[in-house]
């Protein structure tokens, strides 16, 4: 009998940790989004319940602070790469003590990695402020309540928000140019 207790005790406490954790899926968001916004009444309900308006809004912010996260890893993973990647270049391309026939080949081949690396590595940031603005505009769009404060920068949001995603859209560009100058060598 105490095996079906634990389990039983077990079980509900699984439960409630997917009830707590099912608000941050964005299809779940989705879903809240018909139970609440279904028609006028229900808004008007939605309005005047601050505490499912603190879920709402909590909801879309650890989304948007998801990908917020995802952006900062894949620009920390870029900058390590790149660096990894022009150390490399710069010990065996510049290196008078290595001889080798492989040299150029080798050389070829650190800066095609380069190249393809900052390119790939946009996209990937790129994606993530995508995701970041279109769930700032289904926000936006659907909820947006006057007395919480936004779900992303702060003060004026469109200057903030463009010079914040501007940076690091800005560094694998730059390291573009510096593989295309280093293909001249």
């Amino acid at each position: 009998m105490p095996t079906k207790n634990k389990s039983q005790a077990s079980k509900t406490k699984a439960q409630a940790i997917s009830k707590e954790t099912e608000v941050v899926r964005p299809k779940n968001i989705i879903k809240a989004n018909e139970v609440h916004m279904n028609n006028e009444t229900k808004n008007n309900e939605l309005d005047n319940n601050i505490e499912s308006k603190l879920l709402v809004y909590d909801a879309y912010r650890k989304i948007v602070s998801h990908e917020d996260n995802l952006i900062n890893w894949r620009v920390t993973w870029f900058l390590i790469f790149q660096g990894v990647l022009i150390t490399s270049f710069t010990q065996v391309g510049f290196n008078d003590d290595i001889q080798s026939d492989l040299l150029p080949s080798i050389r070829f081949g650190l800066q095609t990695i380069g190249f393809m690396h900052c390119i790939i590595s946009f996209f990937g940031i790129l994606s993530a402020a995508f995701a970041i603005r279109t769930i700032r505009a289904h926000y936006e769009a659907n909820y947006n309540f006057d007395n919480l404060p936004p779900l992303t920068g702060g003060g004026y949001r469109n200057a903030t928000t463009n010079l914040g995603v501007l940076y690091h859209l800005f560094l694998p560009f730059l390291f573009l140019f510096i593989w295309i100058f280093l293909f001249t060598f």
